[in-house]
């Protein structure tokens, strides 16, 4: 096993027997887990919903009479389309999870935990996060001996899969910068940047998005203040 410097924590963990090898914090996910942090909620959830079916069309080839983690899919996509509501998903997510109790292969265990928690994305974003965690953990379980390439690999398809859905809707965003807020009024300072990026003040969290037209753009530059609705 080759322990270069950034799977060293991932090695000490393999060593010491722990069920899932990669954390939040783990410098290989840093990318990831930055898109993740910076990307709207929807883009994130249409990423998840990629891996996971594509995990699921793994698993079931495998376990071809096991149907939770298809129910769990069938029931984001359910409540996406605002046919049910969100506590019925969850149900359907924790039986996701529950797969495992019944299974043996701790490699399997892994991947129905990372399609349980890319679904979970629909609730909290960042939980997309662990389709990462458990789906290389999967990985590595698999190609012990040389689990640094396809870990890499799969990173880089990742990382693919969020170009690719970007591309899908090109648009440039607008990072709103609270500098102070006065009364309902909040003044901010606007920086052009692409990609969906979100800042908050206190517990509340401001977005404003703007299309390529330049009419948009060169109005938006002309802004000193945003009247925040229902302040």
């Amino acid at each position: 096993m080759n322990e270069s410097l950034i799977y060293q924590d991932i090695c000490k963990r393999i060593h010491k027997k722990r069920a899932l090898w990669f954390e939040p914090s783990d410098s290989c996910l840093k990318e990831i887990s930055d898109h993740i942090s910076s990307s709207s909620k929807d883009m994130v959830i249409e990423w998840s919903l990629l891996q996971v079916k594509r995990i699921i069309d793994t698993l079931k080839k495998k376990y071809p009479e096991e149907d939770r983690a298809i129910l769990a899919y069938e029931s984001v996509i359910q409540w996406l389309h605002k046919e049910i509501k969100m506590p019925t998903a969850k149900r359907a997510i924790l039986e996701c999870h529950a797969v495992v109790k019944d299974i043996t292969s701790p490699s399997d265990k892994a991947l129905f935990h990372a399609v349980a928690q890319g679904l979970s994305s629909i609730h909290v974003k960042t939980h997309a996060l662990g389709i990462p965690i458990y789906e290389l953990t999967s990985i590595a379980r698999f190609h012990i001996d040389d689990f640094e390439h396809y870990v890499n690999q799969k990173i880089k398809e990742y990382l693919d899969a969020f170009d690719y859905i970007q591309s899908k809707n090109p648009r440039w965003s607008i990072f709103l910068l609270i500098h102070s807020v006065k009364s309902k009024t909040i003044h901010v300072k606007i920086v052009l940047m692409n990609g969906v990026f979100i800042t908050d003040n206190s517990s509340k969290r401001y977005h404003h998005e703007a299309n390529h037209s330049t009419n948009e753009w060169k109005w938006c530059q002309t802004i000193s203040s945003v009247k925040i609705r229902g302040s």
